[in-house]
């Protein structure tokens, strides 16, 4: 399992919570509650990694701890800091071969 650092961001205009994954670019998810939030954010790992592998794009399985996002200007605002696992053997890429009878 790989684990992934997720940045929760509530807009005082906006009643839903935001999610930011530092280190997968170009995934959003968001929930009404913080809990819907992080529920939607491994769906939504899920889909993004589906699509990059249709694009023949490489994977994001580098990722940094929270510390060391907790101090970087653009998470200034995070409400709260959560991590959510990723079976990255799903998406090795790699056939595996077995029998079935």
């Amino acid at each position: 399992m790989k684990a992934y650092p997720i940045a929760i961001f509530k807009d005082a205009d906006n009643p839903s919570y935001g999610v930011v994954i530092p280190d997968i670019p170009g995934c959003y998810p968001a929930g009404d509650s913080i809990e819907d939030a992080i529920a939607d954010t491994k769906s939504a790992i899920k889909a993004h990694f589906e699509v990059m592998l249709d694009e023949n794009m490489p994977l994001p399985f580098d990722s940094r701890t929270i510390e060391e996002l907790r101090n970087l200007p653009d998470y200034a605002d995070v409400l709260a800091w959560s991590v959510v696992e990723v079976d990255e053997t799903a998406f090795s890429g790699k056939q595996t071969r077995f029998n079935v009878s």
